[in-house]
């Protein structure tokens, strides 16, 4: 089995090796309910190790992180979750982009980029309203999918 997770050493901005903890907290298991491992058994390590989420603080430049990083090839290989199945989400994301580009002014056009973007459902509501819009996600199969 791959190793589900591997910790930084230095911050994700500055680089700095002057980390502290300042919130522990429980770890969060990367295997989830949309989560998929062929062949695997329910006591298969993915499905009862955790990730640690304890938040560090840079004492270099103030950035809170996450020092410890799942591993995006055990997260994301399999991952079949996509956000246009959430009951109630799709009109949330409608509501959001009128708000976003009204509020903001934003002009047809415009390039909204959206990270996680999942399936795309909330660059549907950009793209509907004339911007160009580019997606980011770590979960290939999805990204490819809406594309």
């Amino acid at each position: 089995m791959k190793n589900l997770f591997y910790v930084r050493h230095t911050c994700r901005l500055c680089h700095s090796d002057k980390q502290e903890l300042v919130v522990p907290m429980a770890g969060m298991p990367i295997g989830t309910p949309n989560f998929q491992v062929p062949d695997a058994s329910v006591d298969d390590p993915v499905f009862r190790a955790a990730v640690p989420m304890a938040l560090h603080l840079c004492r270099d430049c103030g950035h809170l992180q996450i020092l410890h990083v799942g591993n995006p090839e055990v997260q994301y290989r399999n991952y079949v979750y996509t956000t246009s199945l959430s009951l109630g989400l799709r009109q949330h994301f409608e509501g959001y982009a009128s708000d976003v580009v009204s509020r903001f002014g934003i002009a047809p056009g415009s390039l909204v980029v959206e990270l996680g973007s999942n399936d795309g459902s909330l660059l549907g509501f950009f793209k509907e309203r004339g911007m160009r819009v580019l997606g980011v996600d770590p979960a290939v199969d999805i990204a490819a999918a809406r594309d």
